[in-house]
């Protein structure tokens, strides 16, 4: 019997694929549709309620420092609207079952706390190397149309995400902070681990798979190939510390200090308070890498044994 054995059930009566479609489908439309044209209609304001300037702006934001906060609170509703409102809505209300069976108390003791915090801060220094590899991917010369196209894809999103996290002030940092690092913390976790884990689970009826796809499915659902693998191994990460401890705010926990690490470093490095770097896309020496792997494996073992040894039922 497997060890960690935190079993919910989402589908009653339904088949999962199904589920698993419905779901996945209910949270793009939020996140693509709903939260963004809510987020548009709340924004006027900044445009004097100049519609067409409005999507003038947003539509090429690069050289409109006015546009700034209008897009990260367009975002950060799209978010709310995709990946919170929607799964607890359909949680409520077709799954019938409450949002607490998510959750547990184990993993809000110190301890834990404690290793989740350098299990991810110590993976993020590690998943450099596959940071590195995967932006400098190169296809087979047949391919070379496709490489183009994701390049020039990658370039503007590139150029984009350097505009709106230029921080002119610690105002623009701290709703930056919130869009980026709090909200995908609560909402991704519950969309990606809550729902297509546990329901790829009840698909496979291995935990493995459903980690490993819903890895895959939460990288990909962020459209930016060359940093598809990095991401996806964050992903597993934040799946199998769900799946240890059986409660899903152990995966918040590490999105947010993932996230949250990030933005404050670009803020402290353009505030020349630090010289570290997050957002190169070289990977560190090679000795210091393997000692921050040693060490990372060494708390991932730390970590699931404490949860091994005071397991309870999510």
């Amino acid at each position: 019997m497997d060890k960690f054995e935190h079993n919910i059930y989402l589908s009653e009566g339904r088949n999962p694929v199904i589920s698993l479609i419905v779901i996945l489908l209910l949270a793009f439309s939020g996140f693509q549709a709903i939260g963004p044209i809510i987020g548009v209609l709340l924004t006027l304001p900044f445009f004097d309620f100049d519609i067409m300037h409005a999507i003038d702006v947003l539509s090429d934001p690069v050289g409109h420092e006015e546009a700034k906060t209008p897009i990260f609170i367009i975002q950060g509703l799209a978010s709310a609207f995709g990946f919170i409102v929607i799964p607890i809505i359909y949680l409520r209300f077709v799954v019938r079952k409450p949002l607490r069976m998510f959750f547990n108390n184990l993993s809000l003791r110190s301890w834990p706390i404690f290793l989740l915090t350098f299990i991810v801060l110590s993976f993020m220094f590690v998943n450099s190397i596959f940071i590195e590899w995967n932006a400098n991917f190169k296809f087979p010369e047949s391919m070379a149309a496709l490489e183009n196209t994701l390049k020039s894809l990658e370039e503007a999103a590139k150029v984009q995400t350097e505009f709106l996290t230029a921080f002119n002030n610690f105002q623009q940092f701290f709703l930056a902070f919130l869009v980026i690092a709090v909200i995908p913390a609560i909402g991704e976790e519950l969309l990606f681990r809550g729902f297509v884990q546990n329901l790829l689970k009840s698909i496979t009826g291995n935990i493995h798979i459903a980690v490993w796809v819903a890895g895959f499915l939460f990288s990909a659902f962020h459209l930016q190939f060359y940093g598809l693998v990095p991401r996806m191994l964050l992903g597993v990460l934040f799946g199998y510390l769900y799946y240890w401890s059986g409660s899903l705010s152990t995966a918040m926990l590490a999105h947010f200090i993932n996230n949250g690490f990030t933005i404050i470093m670009m803020y402290l490095y353009q505030q020349n308070v630090t010289d570290l770097d997050v957002e190169t896309e070289e990977s560190l020496p090679a000795t210091f890498l393997l000692i921050l792997f040693v060490l990372f494996l060494g708390l991932i073992y730390f970590y699931r044994n404490f949860f091994l040894k005071n397991k309870t039922v999510g």
